[in-house]
């Protein structure tokens, strides 16, 4: 279905774009000023996946790297960064009170006893997150409902202390349909990086057509560089959780 709404939209754009190309073709004699209104026309829907290609095959140069210079245990995790940004408020859902992080029961199931992380997006479903200021939250495990999903059985609450004694902080860079990811975890007692992990990602949509807009579905498949992804999983090599 999207597919179809995509060459529809094409089709109607070209239309557009065609007209505007004859506009300005009869209202000015300058070559130079067509060939812009040619070049705008298509780069208007495109310049996300233009600027993504451009980016992509530079970076994948420069970027790709992965250095563990020590591995060690630990009870819990603190995230900051792009990984664990997100809470997600469950009081909508009938007799439930719970602020869980998006992703983070992964931790959970590895055998984490707790996760921590300096939260900046809030909201009841993550379309509609907002953005709120730096809040240290810490989310523990509570015994699980009959027929809970796994995601519900953590709860997470403002703290003001950081429990954990390592630091996985990550970024994410998008430019266009690229982005730029990066994983570095430290020795909080000594400020020391213990671990580091750079990669590229680009997405592929059906047709590079107004995809900044993000108006089709979300769901494009991506390509990594290099091509095994470990920027949401980097962290379990490196922090093993305690026997």
């Amino acid at each position: 279905m999207i597919f179809m709404t995509i060459l529809l939209a094409i089709v109607v754009y070209v239309a557009i774009a065609v007209a505007f190309v004859l506009f300005v073709r009869r209202r000015s004699k300058k070559k130079s000023y067509v060939l812009l209104a040619i070049a705008f026309v298509i780069l208007l829907p495109t310049w996300d996946a233009v600027l993504g290609y451009a980016v992509y095959y530079p970076a994948c140069l420069l970027i790709p790297k992965t250095q563990i210079h020590e591995t060690t245990e630990t009870d819990g995790i603190y995230y900051e960064g792009d990984i664990y940004k997100y809470i997600k408020d469950l009081s909508n859902v009938p007799g439930k009170e719970h602020r869980v992080l998006l992703f983070a029961d992964k931790d959970f199931q590895r055998g984490y006893k707790y996760v921590e992380s300096l939260v900046t997006e809030y909201g009841k479903n993550y379309s509609e997150r907002k953005s709120i200021s730096p809040t240290l939250y810490r989310c523990s495990q509570i015994p699980a409902e009959s027929g809970q999903s796994t995601h519900l059985s953590y709860n997470c609450v403002p703290t003001k202390n950081i429990q954990s004694g390592y630091t996985v902080k990550s970024r994410n860079w998008k430019l266009g349909l690229s982005e730029i990811r990066s994983v570095e975890i430290f020795d909080r007692s000594t400020g020391r990086v213990i671990a580091e992990h750079g990669e590229v990602m680009r997405w592929i949509n059906i047709l590079p057509f107004f995809n900044w807009l993000n108006w089709a579905d979300g769901s494009a498949p991506g390509v990594s560089c290099p091509p095994q992804s470990r920027y949401y999983n980097f962290q379990y090599e490196v922090l093993k959780t305690k026997k």
